[in-house]
């Protein structure tokens, strides 16, 4: 079993617990994990990113702590063989919190590491921009044992433009950003409009897209995609993709 998958698997079992242990309908998934789950993103998401307004953080961060080192998490995971070798709450704040877990399984000879963030939200997104429903159909034919949640997402408008304030944000610039962000123009070429992104934040964006070499592409994506697709690893596949990105980027300033 690929490392990604396990790393993936135990995502879906976190998920599950959350959902259970918070409702349906009191986070959002977002980032990686919802291109994946929702809009059929080749990539394992290297993280599980949730947002979360209205409820007070303290509170929050008690209970997806005990749902992550729920023994019934960890019995969950023991039916596909993962175990959970290590938790770090590594990163605490007023607006993150995040953990990371190191997982084992017999087919891999050192642990795998994901991370859970947690980000509590001031300001929601509008309730229309996300939704709850199932998970895409290629989720649910990946892992048919399992009973996948019904969890609340961002749509893919909304989805576009955390991608985008990303590529601004993030200290480090992320390869990952652009490759969802070609996931989501090619699925939704409608989603956004010119005028709904600020000028300054698409010149951004564009600008960070540019400065990416093809060897961090190929560091940070090539590792996370599905078997069979290592030609969206190539230096070409890269070449396209950002053009075809930065062209949309420049249509939405227009």
């Amino acid at each position: 079993m690929k490392a990604q998958e396990i790393a993936e698997l135990f995502q879906l079992h976190a998920l599950t617990a959350m959902t259970e242990a918070l409702g349906r309908g009191a986070f959002v998934v977002a980032g990686a994990a919802n291109c994946r789950f929702y809009y059929n993103s080749p990539r394992y998401a290297d993280d599980l990113e949730i947002e979360i307004a209205g409820i007070a953080a303290p509170d929050v961060l008690k209970r997806i702590d005990q749902v992550i080192r729920s023994p019934l998490l960890i019995r969950t995971l023991v039916v596909d063989g993962i175990s959970v070798e290590s938790w770090d709450q590594s990163v605490q704040s007023t607006a993150r919190d995040t953990w990371t877990i190191a997982l084992a399984h017999q087919s891999l000879s050192r642990a795998v590491s994901t991370r859970v963030e947690i980000s509590y939200l001031e300001y929601p997104y509008p309730r229309e921009a996300s939704v709850v429903e199932p998970m895409s159909s290629e989720m649910r034919r990946a892992y048919p044992h399992l009973h996948l949640p019904l969890v609340r997402h961002y749509l893919p408008a909304a989805a576009l433009e955390q991608k985008i304030i990303a590529l601004k944000d993030r200290s480090a610039t992320q390869p990952r950003d652009v490759f969802d962000l070609d996931v989501l123009f090619r699925a939704y070429p409608d989603a956004l409009r010119s005028g709904d992104i600020d000028r300054s934040l698409l010149s951004i964006a564009i600008d960070r897209t540019m400065s990416i070499s093809y060897e961090l592409y190929a560091a940070k994506v090539g590792a996370f995609l599905e078997p069979g697709l290592e030609h969206l690893a190539t230096r070409e596949h890269w070449n396209a993709l950002s053009v075809s990105v930065i062209d949309r980027l420049e249509e939405l300033a227009r």
